[in-house]
């Protein structure tokens, strides 16, 4: 009895655990990984900006020497425009005269998927997602003066399963996909084999449990 007990209470408990699994929240997507990094390379921008004043005229400058337009240019705009909703940015070179300057250049968008590995406890394919930002940013003044410059980056780290990826990289951005890694031969072989048995033994003792 008490064997029977224990069995019924062991697959209630993983039953939960996988219930709970199923029901947390979607992992972060690439997207906004990528802009809550930007986002904080952007406070040292914001904190001039308020010293500057924000009623005042500002031009957004973004790799110039660049021959085009590019995809990591235009993810730039969208999330400066939206940590400043209420600044007055200004396109082309009207009011150059009365506008300060946010020059950025060298940006760099990293995103990957250093590793994979199979979960221990369900069998879940895991991926470790590794992502950073960087750029070299200064503000000038109407007259070319040299307000600030600096080079802001950060990182981040973080696990997802991989059958969240199509959500994960649902944008229209390609910089923001990366390729699978190769899987171990530890996590590929030994890691379900060890599932198999447990579970081959979970059925011996249901058995075992129903023939007394």
């Amino acid at each position: 009895m008490k064997i029977r007990v224990l069995f019924f209470i062991l697959f209630f408990l993983i039953g939960c655990c996988r219930a709970q699994q199923d029901a947390a929240e979607l992992p972060r997507s690439n997207y906004d990984v990528l802009s809550g990094l930007l986002n904080r390379c952007l406070d040292p921008v914001a904190d001039r900006i308020t010293v500057i004043g924000k009623d005042k005229f500002f031009r957004l400058i973004i790799n110039a020497d660049a021959q085009k337009s590019s995809a990591e240019e235009k993810f730039f705009y969208d999330v400066f425009n939206l940590r400043f909703p209420g600044l007055k940015v200004i396109k082309g070179t009207e009011l150059d005269s009365l506008a300060f300057k946010v020059i950025v250049n060298n940006t760099e968008f990293s995103l990957k998927y250093p590793e994979a590995k199979t979960g221990r406890l369900f069998g879940d394919k895991i991926l470790s997602r590794s992502a950073s930002v960087k750029f070299a940013g200064r503000i000038e003044s109407p007259s070319g003066e040299l307000l600030w410059s600096g080079t802001p980056v950060d990182k981040s780290f973080d696990v997802f399963r991989q059958d969240n990826l199509e959500y994960v990289q649902n944008n229209e951005y390609d910089f923001m996909k990366a390729s699978l890694p190769e899987e171990s031969v530890i996590s590929k072989l030994i890691v379900p084999a060890v599932i198999v048995i447990a579970s081959a033994i979970a059925i011996v003792l249901f058995f075992a449990v129903r023939s007394k």
